[in-house]
């Protein structure tokens, strides 16, 4: 989508922009901080449950898989509002760089962390990623 604004507008849409850029940057942050705790609780009590005496009958171990599921739920459900905010990050980042391109004049993109991040998700966390990217 292309982004415009009115000329002698642009230093008003550069802060706006960046002000929802660091508002989202917050959320993602709190979403890490979240989901982090989330982890640390179920670890937690995954093994105190496991240890409990009555972990050898067959309705336990059906609630603790119930349990689990409903937990990886939650999880997913973190997740998933992780990536759209990601993913308006990256469109706030692209919007901000046609900006600072066309009313500034700049010659490169200014912002490109979480654009890199969803044109390339695994080139972080995969070291094998180098290997799997070059192809003949």
């Amino acid at each position: 989508m292309e982004f415009t604004c009115r000329p002698g507008q642009e230093d008003q849409v550069v802060a706006l922009l960046l002000e929802e850029y660091r508002t989202l940057r917050a959320e993602q942050v709190a979403h890490l901080g979240a989901q982090g705790n989330m982890l640390a609780f179920g670890g937690v009590t995954v093994v105190i449950v496991a240890g409990f005496k009555g972990a050898g009958s067959a309705a336990f171990w059906a609630a603790f898989g119930f349990a689990l599921l409903l937990g990886g739920y939650f999880y997913w459900t973190r997740v998933s509002s992780m990536i759209r905010v990601a993913r308006q990050i990256s469109d706030i980042e692209q919007r901000l760089n046609d900006l600072a391109i066309t009313a500034y004049g700049c010659s490169a993109p200014v912002l490109t962390w979480e654009t890199t991040q969803q044109r390339e998700p695994l080139r972080l966390i995969n070291p094998l990623w180098h290997i799997l990217r070059r192809r003949p």
